[in-house]
């Protein structure tokens, strides 16, 4: 008897497996759209799953170095790190307040969480404040390039009489703005009575460390033949 039901078994799921689905009555308008809207949610929901396990959550902890377009560049053990701020990202500050891209400062430390596709840049969602710089010692002088050497040049500033000694260090950036792009350039790019802004720490008299250094490209000025002829079509 047992050995007749288990044959009986096989062979409907034989049938089953052999022949197509009997139709179902047919489903009303409403009832189709409904079907259609709850399956392109879960394809929907599928592809925002898929692209996010393509992405690896990643933390960077390391001293801000440069700020720039909604970018922190960061120092850390393994390297330099960059993370991309937008909109939905949150921002703690030291004291645990809520902050803005632009609170954040040059040699703050900071822990950035986020997804990465790269081991070297992220997309972050929240960065904290674990401590701010020492103001005492912090400096920004710009100025021209004078006596240039490869580890260290006088900068003549623009403002005063005082000059200082800028330190090149192996952590010193050194980038300039070209058109509208924050081009990083190699200590070689530096060359006498170019203009700069320096930001770095005065730990001794006159002489500053750096940290950043701007190199500023000022407008041509415009050829005497160039103004000659606008001065002749003035006059006419």
């Amino acid at each position: 008897m047992k050995k007749k039901t288990k044959i009986t078994t096989l062979l409907i799921f034989f049938l089953f497996l052999t022949f197509p689905p009997l139709p179902l009555a047919q489903t009303s308008s409403g009832e189709a759209e409904l079907i259609e809207s709850i399956r392109k949610k879960v394809e929907e929901k599928i592809e925002e799953k898929t692209e996010i396990s393509q992405k690896q959550k990643r933390g960077f902890f390391g001293q801000v170095s440069d700020l720039f377009n909604q970018t922190i560049v960061l120092e850390t053990d393994q390297g330099k790190k960059t993370a991309k701020i937008d909109q939905e990202t949150i921002l703690i500050g030291a004291n645990r307040q809520k902050i803005k891209f632009e609170d954040l400062e040059i040699d703050n430390y900071l822990i950035t969480m986020g997804y990465s596709q790269s081991a070297d840049q992220l997309e972050t969602n929240r960065v904290v404040v674990i401590s701010q710089p020492k103001q005492d010692n912090r400096i920004a002088v710009m100025g021209r390039i004078k006596n240039l050497e490869r580890t260290q040049f006088d900068l003549e500033p623009l403002r005063n009489s005082q000059s200082w000694q800028v330190i090149l260090t192996p952590k010193t950036i050194i980038n300039q703005n070209d058109a509208g792009e924050i081009q990083e350039l190699e200590p070689e790019s530096l060359a006498e009575d170019s203009l700069l802004i320096i930001i770095g720490l005065s730990e001794e008299k006159n002489q500053i460390s750096a940290k950043t250094i701007r190199i500023v490209t000022l407008p041509s000025p415009i050829p005497e033949s160039e103004e000659a002829g606008k001065e002749t079509e003035t006059e006419n």
